[in-house]
């Protein structure tokens, strides 16, 4: 995971030489820093402290890390370092080695304070801007310059250990003069691999004229200490490394090369989570959660199908129960691979159904249906005689009209996986069923109204008018009775 990055310092206006604080604000779960702080001076902890020793104005930048994955944040300007700085420079004349001219080159300087450091006076001291003083005798002189600035508040002092000495010419003659010189140089193999890396390291430093006689390793700042000429390490944690070689050789001279950077150990982690279930018509959807730099994807679905998606869909055609695997592979060919075992169920839903009864001679008729649908969750039942539908799974419905009519059940587990049965003529009612017409002269009482009515076969007919009166015919199929 990137991690976010963030820092904050205390002062960020501050004296020369003050310390300045830094305090790391990024994500807590970073494990590597790198810190810039402008004047060519860098830190690798968490919460670094710096002095400056120069004016001006210094951009700082913070690097983290997390697992070898990377953020970093610049604030240009970023701390400011106040005058006065305190610098001079001295002249002398070797017919009088006793005699200096002194000359302030102080930064931002509006008070100065010389002292000569001349144990056997107490007025060695000045505050002129171009000073001399003549020493009185030869040996070591401790010159101070004391700096001061009203605005900032700021003060600042040099110091120069000096040593007076009556000038002697010597000359001696010599064969040969030779300057030697040492440059440190080193060989890493391979610079880039996966963890755990074994990683050789072959130093190719050069001395013109002498022999290198000893090497001082610091890998990863200070994570591995060696004084091996051609040292082996096996890198077990992800991260970079920085390298510094230091060699000295038989003239005792030294020289010391760094290489940020030079080791990388690189591990992808694979992670995913995905929908577990669903059926033959549905589409499953899987998250890639991985980490690593620059990733391809191998996914293997366990039905024979596989992708190189990122964030891959999968249609399965077949029910069962699936392996999802998938396997990372970073920049440095490093891989890893993630499995979640019977990880997702396909299952299709099937409706079916049966009742305690599907036929009678006459109405009312009551059906319970018994539902005997599978790898379902609800239902939608449809009765066949438009009197409404059902949600419940072991519907009752009564019948109360003659006829013949199809019932539908549709078994659902989702949106998309459902199953529709329709059973055609499942319930079959016999019985009277009968209508009726109506004419009357006017709507003014009293009235004479005439009813017309008709059936399906040869039944008793009885009226009921609504005002109390009940009138029964014979054994017919019309009927035709009036009515005031």
């Amino acid at each position: 995971m990137q991690p976010d990055v963030n820092f904050e310092a205390t002062p960020t206006a501050a004296c020369i030489n003050e310390n300045v604080v830094f305090t790391n604000l990024s994500s807590s779960f970073a494990d590597e820093w790198f810190w810039s702080f402008g004047d060519s001076i860098y830190s690798f902890i968490e919460h670094p402290e710096h002095e400056y020793i120069d004016t001006g104005a210094f951009d700082v930048k913070l690097a983290v890390f997390h697992y070898g994955c990377g953020n970093e944040l610049e604030v240009e300007d970023f701390i400011h370092t106040l005058a006065p700085r305190a610098m001079f420079n001295f002249e002398k004349e070797c017919s009088d080695p006793y005699d200096l001219q002194f000359i302030n080159t102080s930064i931002g300087a509006e008070t100065l304070i010389w002292n000569f450091g001349d144990p056997t006076t107490m007025n060695d001291t000045s505050s002129m801007e171009m000073t001399s003083y003549t020493f009185p005798d030869t040996g070591s002189y401790l010159i101070t310059l004391e700096t001061y600035n009203s605005v900032t508040g700021c003060a600042d002092t040099t110091e120069l250990a000096y040593y007076i000495t009556d000038p002697k010419a010597t000359l001696t003659f010599v064969e040969e003069i030779k300057v030697n010189g040492l440059t440190a140089d080193f060989e890493v193999t391979p610079p880039v691999g996966c963890n755990p890396l074994e990683v050789d390291f072959l130093e190719n430093s050069m001395s013109l004229h002498g022999n290198v006689m000893s090497w001082d390793w610091n890998i990863g700042n200070g994570y591995i200490i060696s004084d091996l000429q051609n040292p082996s390490f096996t890198f077990d944690s992800v991260g970079n490394y920085s390298v510094l070689l230091t060699v000295t050789d038989d003239w005792n001279c030294q020289h010391s090369l760094e290489i940020p950077d030079a080791v990388s150990v690189t591990q992808p982690l694979a992670e995913f989570k995905g929908d577990t279930l669903g059926c033959t018509v549905s589409t499953i959807n899987f998250l890639n959660q991985s980490n690593g730099a620059a990733l391809t994807y191998e996914w293997t679905f366990g039905d024979g199908e596989t992708s190189t998606d990122e964030n891959p869909t999968h249609d399965y055609l077949i029910e069962g129960t699936f392996t999802v695997c998938l396997r990372v592979t970073d920049a440095n060919g490093c891989t890893d691979v993630y499995c979640l075992d019977d990880y997702v169920v396909i299952t299709d839903p099937v409706a079916n159904f049966t009742s305690d009864i599907s036929s009678a001679s006459c109405p009312p008729l009551v059906v319970n249906f018994e539902n005997l649908s599978q790898n379902a969750s609800s239902y939608e039942w449809d009765f066949g005689n438009g009197s409404g539908s059902s949600n419940l799974e072991n519907p009752p419905h009564v019948y109360t009209v003659p006829g013949v009519f199809d019932v539908t059940v549709i078994a659902i587990a989702s949106d998309v996986c459902r199953d529709t049965l329709t059973i055609g003529s499942f319930i079959s009612l016999d019985g009277p069923e009968g209508s009726f017409t109506f004419e009357m002269d006017n709507p003014c009482i009293p009235t004479e109204v005439n009813f017309y009515g008709e059936s399906n076969g040869f039944y008793t007919y009885i009226w009921d008018f609504g005002d109390g009166v009940l009138d029964t015919s014979g054994y017919k199929m019309t009927d035709t009775i009036a009515h005031y």
